[in-house]
Formats: structure tokens, C-alpha cells, sequence
């Protein structure tokens, strides 16, 4: 654990954290092997494990169709999108400020975790129907379910919907190095050249996000990265929480994981209020080399 007191290390993973992140695909489609318990208790094991810089209280509960699923509530309602799934993990927090980031950053992590395992997996913040599955979940008062996530093993083929999914969400496309990160202020770009931390800035660049949005920009100052959300206007209104909040917890996942993996220490804090010559974005935390 780095001095930030940050997430498994990455260790645990068969191959580079930027090699499975680039490897990382949304899957919708999977095959009859069954994932097995030892696999399962596996990932339970490193979800429990998982840290984070976010305040807020968040959870995983794994939901199986062999472990009664449909007594409960039945299939999770998914509108054809997945098919062949037998195994669901729902994310489950409260509404403090920064659970939604914790959201981001906890289920990226583990996704990550089961890539590397081999498994296939899908961030589904919408398409699934909640009032079935939520009787499935003891859900405290202050309990909210946010995010479903299938996973089991992927078709050798893709289908047609993911094939669809795919180019309707632009996930073979990402914003250029030019968009996202700048020096001092929104006018400069940061030089990729003269980065030291390019590995990581690449890795939360190749994040995946609701609609391939990419709704964050870092700036650095003075050796500190800091994080911004450039949320869109009235995207996500229809889910009831602001999805573009678990996106960036999901870059962030990236970005510190790599470091991680790079033996590159340092903390996460929230600095005071950072403004930028940009009034569309919300400063969300800083990242400062260690030493700084």
C-alpha cells in the first residue's frame, strides 16, 4: 500500500495494469462455462480488499442465478442488451458527496481484477430493471442501488448487440491526449514528451465511461495533478444520480493503479477550492507527488 493509502496493489494481476486496461472491452454476450465458486470466492476476496481516496459508504453483493435469483426476484431484466450472464455484482451506496466516486473507483477496480482473471464483464447504470432485482438486496435506508455488473466468460464471437452497443457508444474511440490534459490552465496542453506520468495520464485517458463521454480534465500545477469534472447538461437525468460522477471515479481508478504498478507514491487530497479559467468544470481532488 503506497503512502496514500490506496488499493491492492497491483501485484496480484498477471500482466501490467495498462496492458489490461487496454485489453478491457465491455462484453454482452456470454458462454455456458460456469465461473466457479473458487473463481468467485476469489473475487470476493480482493473486493474486500479494495481501498480508496473517497469518503462514503459503498458495497458489492454478488447475485447468482444457481444461488436462487430467480426465487428472489427473477432474471435480472436486462431489455436483450446481455445475454447468457449467470452472475451479477450490484454496487450499492449511499448519498453522501463522494459516493458516486467511490462507485467509479471501487467497480473499476474490480472489473480490472476479473479481466485479468479472464473473465468478461459490463457497466450497466441503466439498462437493467431495478425494481426486480432490488428485491434480491436488503438495501438499508440510506442505501441506494446504482450500478449492475454481468460477468462470466465471453462469447468466442461478439453478437450483433454488441457489435450495435459498441459503435452506438463510440467505445473504439477516445478523446486525444490534447483534450484531457493541460499545464496551469485550459489553454496549454500538457506536453506528452515532457511527461513523466505518462503511462498513468494514458490509462485514465483509456477509461471506459457512460456513452464514452470522457467527462474529466487534469491539470497540473507545480508537480500536483489536479482532477475536474466536465459533467454534460442534463446527462443521466433519467437514472435518478449523476452517472458522470462515477465516471471519474472511474479514471481515477486508472490513473492510480498504474502508478501503483509503476512504484510511484504520493496522496490524494482535497486542496482548497482550485478554480480554473474554465467555469464549466468541478474540481474534484488533487493528486500531489510525495514530498510535495
Amino acid at each position: 500500500m503506497n503512502k496514500g493509502g490506496l488499493i491492492v496493489k497491483s501485484n496480484l494481476f498477471k500482466a501490467p495494469v495498462l496492458d489490461i486496461i487496454r485489453k478491457r472491452t465491455s462484453v454482452r454476450s456470454y458462454s455456458d462455462k460456469p465461473v466457479t465458486k473458487d473463481v468467485i470466492d476469489n473475487i470476493k476476496e480482493y473486493a474486500e480488499r479494495i481501498e480508496t481516496p473517497f469518503k462514503g459508504n459503498v458495497r458489492f453483493a454478488f447475485l447468482s442465478e444457481e444461488d436462487g435469483l430467480d426465487k428472489l426476484g427473477g432474471k435480472i431484466g436486462t431489455y436483450g442488451i446481455i445475454k447468457g450472464a449467470k452472475n451479477y455484482i450490484a454496487i450499492i451506496g449511499d448519498s453522501k458527496e463522494q459516493s458516486l466516486f467511490k462507485v467509479g473507483y471501487m467497480g473499476e477496480n474490480l472489473i480490472l481484477y476479473m479481466t485479468s482473471l479472464g473473465l468478461g464483464t459490463c457497466w450497466m447504470g441503466g439498462t437493467y430493471d431495478k425494481g426486480a432485482i432490488k428485491k434480491s438486496l436488503d438495501l438499508l435506508e440510506d442505501e441506494k442501488l446504482y450500478i449492475i455488473i454481468p460477468f462470466g466468460y465471453p462469447l468466442e464471437k461478439r453478437s450483433r448487440v454488441d457489435y450495435f452497443m459498441r459503435f452506438a457508444a463510440g467505445s473504439n474511440q477516445r478523446k486525444v491526449w490534447e483534450e484531457l490534459f493541460f499545464l496551469e490552465r485550459t489553454d496549454y496542453p500538457l506536453l506528452e514528451d515532457e511527461e513523466v506520468y505518462l503511462e498513468a495520464l494514458e490509462g485514465l485517458r483509456m477509461a471506459p465511461s457512460a456513452s464514452n463521454k470522457q467527462p474529466w480534465v487534469v491539470i497540473k500545477r507545480d508537480g500536483h495533478y489536479d482532477f475536474y469534472l466536465k459533467p454534460t447538461p442534463g446527462y443521466g437525468d433519467t437514472l435518478g444520480f449523476k452517472i458522470q460522477e462515477v465516471d471519474i471515479g472511474i479514471a481515477i481508478c486508472h490513473f492510480q493503479m498504474v502508478l501503483n504498478d509503476n512504484g510511484i507514491n504520493g496522496t490524494w487530497k482535497v486542496r482548497e477550492k482550485k478554480e480554473s479559467n474554465n467555469d464549466k468544470l468541478l474540481y474534484v481532488m488533487t493528486w500531489s507527488e510525495e514530498g510535495r
